[in-house]
């Protein structure tokens, strides 16, 4: 393609205005305003300044206008012509650059392809915690990175996230597998520990609740049940003086009965023997006999105070 060579002349311009002659003109004139002063009466007259001086703004005005807009037809017709030239330019430049972005996204497509590939080849069991997506850069599709490049950013990402997980996993928790859903999330290994060892110190604050309401559990029925025992043995203490003095007040009945009615033991049969009677007798022990007369009702009390006491009793029927 023969070069173009665009060539621009300008020829500076001139407007001729009597500026001097009307600024000292004007500079009279309004220093009669200088300081004046308008009554009620002259209202009239001040109406008909203002205006005057008005209309002079506007023609001053107005010619700025009329000399800008015919100073300015040069130029406008010389924009017109040269946006007229840079839109015909604009047509091959359009097609040009499509082809030109179709070349580029072809490379980046084929360079994609190979980043994936690479990333199939280390990324081993790591995937589920570091995914593409997570680490990829935009400037690996530029022509100017290298694959070599990429590999060792890849390479160094899966070895910190092993390391991440590994640590994760090693740690004695049973939050241990919230954390690593936590990690696979925000790729966060110093927030996944955080978030075990706040669960690690909530668990042993509930351990420790539960271990003192458990000793205080046991506390209280450790108390309720020796107040039981020491309840029942009051109560066994006082059944057991009832019933001394209950049969004290009886033996003192039956003394006096026998004072006045002598008895005499009934004999103990021939084929028995005492010590086939009384199998509990010991050396420190004696076998005796009572005779006894009670209702029913004393007799069963009688009886259910010498089991209390362990005595080895039988009864025979007179």
């Amino acid at each position: 393609m023969n070069k173009l060579e665009l060539r621009v002349q300008q020829h500076p311009g001139t407007i001729e205005l009597n500026f001097e002659e009307l600024n000292a003109a004007l500079d009279a004139k309004l220093a009669e305003y200088e300081g004046a002063i308008f009554t009620e009466d002259f209202k009239d007259i001040a109406k008909v300044e203002i205006a005057s001086l008005r209309k002079l703004k506007k023609d001053i005005e107005d010619a700025r206008k009329s000399a800008k807009k015919e100073w300015n037809k040069p130029f406008d017709l010389f924009e017109a012509n040269m946006k007229q030239l840079a839109t015909k330019v604009d047509k091959p430049i359009g097609a040009i650059d499509e082809q030109l972005k179709a070349f580029e996204e072809k490379r980046r497509k084929e360079k994609r392809e190979k980043i994936q590939m690479l990333y199939r080849e280390i990324i081993e069991d790591m995937e589920e915690y570091l995914p593409l997506g997570h680490m990829y850069s935009p400037k690996w599709e530029n022509a100017t990175t290298t694959m070599k490049s990429i590999r060792e950013e890849m390479e160094s990402e899966v070895k910190s996230t092993q390391a991440a997980v590994a640590m994760i996993s090693g740690m004695q928790s049973e939050a241990v597998p919230k954390a690593l859903e936590l990690y696979r999330e925000t790729h966060d290994s110093t927030r996944a520990v955080t978030y075990i060892n706040q669960y690690e110190k909530q668990k042993a604050e509930i351990m420790r609740k539960e271990e003192a309401r458990r000793r205080e559990e046991e506390e209280r029925k450790r108390r309720e049940e020796e107040a039981r025992i020491r309840a029942e043995e009051r109560a066994a203490i006082e059944r057991e003086a009832q019933i001394r003095r209950e049969a004290e007040e009886e033996a003192a009945r039956k003394a006096v009965m026998e004072q006045s009615t002598p008895v005499s033991p009934d004999p103990i049969p021939e084929n028995e023997t005492a010590e086939e009677e009384m199998p509990f007798v010991t050396p420190t022990t004696k076998s005796v006999f009572y005779r006894v007369v009670a209702t029913d009702q004393e007799l069963a009390e009688l009886e259910v105070a010498m089991d209390s006491l362990g005595i080895y009793f039988e009864r025979r029927e007179s």
